[in-house]
């Protein structure tokens, strides 16, 4: 399936991936929405979307949820670009085209370290939808109550990413370590604007 992704392809996939992420981008500017609570959720392709985007732009969500579709393997996804990132993935156990790989990858998950979360639920692969929607918002709810501090990658130095209710467009980048600085030694502030092609 790799193997036949054409040129012309590649450049439509990449333009709906733009026209996604700056649709967020025009929504979160308009209605003053909460950077640091933004979610991410899909099933089946959408749910290959999820681990797409997720890899691309991970500091942008507060965490995702991907439903019966794994479409990712250890071989070719950036898991590292994720590692800090909440997960949790659901599935049906009459999803039969999905559900062995979705058990595999959970595995994968747990034995790495990563934030992860994991439901089985008996339906099928469309069926099992309806039925895990309540946990996800229940989910994301819980993880609203405490935006946290995200650190930023690659460098040589740690950063931490943080986005504020009174400045929804905006996101700070800082030291994770501020002891360095203070009267003394003042932390100078940088101000940037990203285009519009930016990963973050």
């Amino acid at each position: 399936q790799r193997q036949a992704v054409t040129a012309a392809r590649q450049r439509e996939l990449n333009l709906s991936e733009l026209e996604v992420m700056t649709a967020l981008e025009v929504v979160t500017e308009e209605y003053g929405a909460d950077r640091s609570r933004t979610f991410l959720a899909g099933h089946s392709m959408g749910s290959g979307g999820v681990w797409h985007l997720a890899a691309r732009y991970p500091e942008r969500w507060r965490a995702i949820a991907p439903m019966s579709g794994p479409f990712v393997d250890a071989a070719t996804y950036p898991f590292d670009r994720i590692k800090r990132l909440p997960i949790f993935m659901t599935e049906g156990t009459g999803a039969t085209p999905s559900l062995e790989g979705s058990r595999a990858l959970a595995r994968h998950l747990r034995e790495g370290g990563f934030v992860f979360d994991y439901l089985e639920v008996n339906g099928d692969h469309g069926g099992m939808v309806p039925m895990v929607w309540p946990r996800i918002f229940e989910y994301f709810a819980r993880l609203s109550e405490t935006p946290p501090a995200r650190s930023a990658e690659p460098g040589p130095y740690a950063v931490n990413v943080e986005s504020y209710p009174s400045l929804a467009t905006h996101t700070a980048y800082h030291p994770a370590n501020l002891s360095a600085f203070g009267p003394a030694n003042k932390l100078p502030i940088v101000s940037w604007g990203n285009g519009a092609c930016a990963r973050n």
